[in-house]
């Protein structure tokens, strides 16, 4: 995740006591984990703002570990991820990129290059191509078009990868702009229009349309499958 891996060392992550102790990475984590509900609950307790406030009394550098004391007492967890997205999206047709960050701290800002996107979702990418495979060998079949949704598709580096991994083409990208919940009815409607008359053969079969470590949510005549991650949401047709 590019705000985790980019933008939180600017917060503080991996910084370390007066003793030369690491401070603990947690609690930068669940700041952008956005995703994960548990985490956010965490982050955003009291617990959580006893512990940065504790931080930021060892550290030293105590003005960094006060940035993410800022994003906890404003809530700004969206905000910051929104930040690195706006980032991949640039790094797209970019080799670097700049992030504004003055909405935690007067003047701060974190340049990002694209081989640093590239490190940053290498890990989630292969989770990701690693559930779009177990979809597609359920249905005994190769994909036609494969959807990228989300803030991420807007990632033309993202696309390519995804491409050059299933040489599939056309690979459309930003067909559905949203997030989870409103990606499912939108997937429903495209794809119950796209396979109203489904031809006989593998594409006819009952097929779940799933999210990932989610239960089944809807079925169609189709093999298709919704793999969602904290980096992208995929539709596999």
């Amino acid at each position: 995740m590019l705000a985790f891996r980019q933008l939180m060392p600017a917060l503080g992550m991996g910084g370390l006591t007066e003793k030369g102790i690491a401070l603990p990475i947690l609690p930068w984590w669940n700041a952008v984990a956005i995703n994960d509900v548990p985490a956010q609950t965490e982050f955003y307790s009291k617990e959580t703002g006893r512990l940065l406030q504790t931080l930021i009394r060892d550290a030293r550098e105590p003005e960094q570990v006060t940035r993410l004391l800022k994003v906890w007492r404003n809530r700004l967890s969206y905000r910051l991820v929104r930040s690195a997205e706006e980032a991949k999206i640039a790094l797209s047709q970019a080799d670097e990129t700049g992030t504004t960050l003055d909405f935690i701290a007067d003047s701060l800002a974190v340049g990002t290059h694209k081989t640093e996107l590239e490190s940053a979702i290498e890990q989630p990418l292969q989770r990701i191509l690693e559930q779009v495979n177990l979809a597609l060998s359920q249905a005994d079949t190769q994909p036609d078009v494969i959807y990228l949704t989300g803030g991420s598709a807007r990632s033309l580096l993202f696309a390519r990868l995804c491409s050059k991994h299933y040489q599939v083409s056309p690979l459309s990208v930003g067909m559905i702009l949203a997030p989870l919940p409103q990606a499912l009815p939108a997937g429903q409607r495209l794809f119950s229009a796209k396979f109203h008359n489904p031809p006989p053969g593998p594409k006819s079969a009952n097929y779940t349309f799933r999210a990932c470590d989610s239960p089944p949510v809807m079925h169609f005549c189709m093999p298709v499958a919704l793999i969602t991650s904290p980096l992208e949401n995929i539709f596999v047709i």
